[in-house]
């Protein structure tokens, strides 16, 4: 299945990521409230021996090209 192709970056049980604005939004709101007003796109691909440091690097860069740090949920 898709889900147990993914890498653990992604998690079906979490929905947030992490992030904190999306925590506050489902502890407000409920899981279902991700479900029906997000959507979620895979950006790259890295290979497993990938360096996090590279990864973190390229998520930073995406954030940057969206402006989700000033327009979006991403504060950190």
């Amino acid at each position: 299945s898709l889900h147990d192709a993914l890498p653990i970056y992604v998690d079906f049980k979490d929905l947030t990521g992490g992030n904190k604005e999306f925590e506050v939004l489902v502890e407000k709101n409920g899981k279902d409230y991700i479900l029906k007003n997000f959507k979620y796109s895979i950006l790259e691909i890295f290979d497993t021996k990938t360096k996090q440091e590279y990864i973190l690097e390229r998520e930073n860069y995406w954030k940057n090209v969206f402006e989700t740090k000033k327009f979006g949920m991403n504060k950190n």
